[in-house]
C-alpha cells in the first residue's frame, strides 16, 4: 500500500530587505572595480603617477624611512558577523571587537611614543578602535572624513558631526572636527572613490609629520594596501615623501 507523503516548507533565513542590501553592496563593488580600472587606465595613458607607496610591513615600523604610516583597521563591528547585519547604520564595535581593541593596545604600546599624529575615520567603530587601541598615547589626534569606508551598505553610513561630538565628547578637541560638514559621509554610490584614494595618498605625503597612524576600514584601505586587513589588523608602510610636499589642512 502506498503511503502519502507530507510536504515540508523551508523558511528563508533572509528577509527581502536584507537580500536587497546584500545585492546592492555587490553591485556597488562591481561599479567601484570598473571605476578604478578606468581611472588607472586614464592615469597610465596620461603619464600621471600616484605618490609613491612603499612595501607594507607586518608587525613593526620600518627601521629607516622618510615617513612611516601605520594603517589600522577597526575592530569587529556587529555588521562584520554576517551580511544579515549590513543594514545597521554606523555599526559600532561588538564584544569581540572590544576584545580585539584591547589586544591591539597591547600590540601598539611599544610604539605609542613614536607617533607624531593619530587620525581616525569619523565612523563610530573606527573612533572606538582609535580611543581604545591607542590608549596611553598623549600626542595629537585628528579626524578626517577621507578615511571613511567606501559606501557599500547602510553600515557604512555615518553619524552627523554634532551627534558624534555628543557621543564621543573627546572628539570636540580632535584636529579637523571643526572643518567637517554635518553630513560628512557618502549617501550614494561614490563615483569619485578612486579620486578619494589618490587624495588621501597625497594628503599623507603632504603632512609634515614623520610617523602617522591612520585608523579606518578594510574596504577603503584595501584600495591602498592591495589587500584586506583583518579586524584590528595593522600594516606599517614605508613611504618616500616627494620633495615638493607641503602641509595641508585636515578636511
Amino acid at each position: 500500500m502506498r503511503t502519502g507523503s507530507k510536504s515540508t516548507s523551508l523558511d528563508c533565513p533572509w528577509s527581502c530587505g536584507e537580500i536587497c542590501v546584500i545585492l546592492t553592496q555587490f553591485a556597488r563593488e562591481i561599479g567601484y572595480f570598473i571605476l578604478t580600472l578606468i581611472f588607472n587606465l586614464k592615469k597610465m595613458f596620461s603619464g600621471k603617477k600616484s605618490p609613491p607607496l612603499g612595501k607594507p610591513g607586518v608587525d613593526k615600523p620600518p627601521s629607516t624611512t622618510t615617513k612611516r604610516v601605520c594603517f589600522v583597521r577597526h575592530g569587529q563591528g556587529e555588521h562584520n558577523r554576517s551580511p544579515k547585519y549590513w543594514s545597521l547604520v554606523d555599526s559600532a564595535l561588538n564584544e569581540k571587537g572590544k576584545e580585539q581593541v584591547l589586544e591591539l593596545n597591547e600590540k601598539l604600546k611599544p610604539h605609542l611614543k613614536d607617533f607624531d599624529l593619530v587620525v581616525t575615520s569619523p565612523i563610530s567603530r573606527a573612533v572606538q578602535t582609535m580611543q581604545g587601541g591607542f590608549k596611553g598615547y598623549t600626542g595629537r589626534i585628528g579626524v578626517n572624513p577621507m578615511l571613511r569606508e567606501r559606501l557599500g551598505a547602510p553600515c557604512d553610513f555615518g553619524t552627523p558631526r554634532s551627534e558624534l561630538v555628543r557621543k564621543f565628547p573627546e572628539m570636540a578637541n580632535y584636529e579637523g572636527i571643526e572643518a567637517m560638514p554635518e553630513i560628512w559621509w557618502s549617501t550614494s554610490f561614490e563615483a569619485d572613490l578612486p579620486e578619494r584614494v589618490e587624495a588621501l595618498k597625497a594628503w599623507i605625503h603632504a603632512r609634515p609629520e614623520k610617523t602617522i597612524a591612520l585608523v579606518g576600514h578594510g574596504g577603503f584601505f584595501g584600495r591602498i594596501l592591495g589587500y584586506h586587513l583583518k579586524n584590528c589588523g595593522v600594516a606599517w608602510v614605508d613611504m618616500s615623501a616627494p620633495a615638493s610636499a607641503s602641509a595641508h589642512e585636515m578636511v
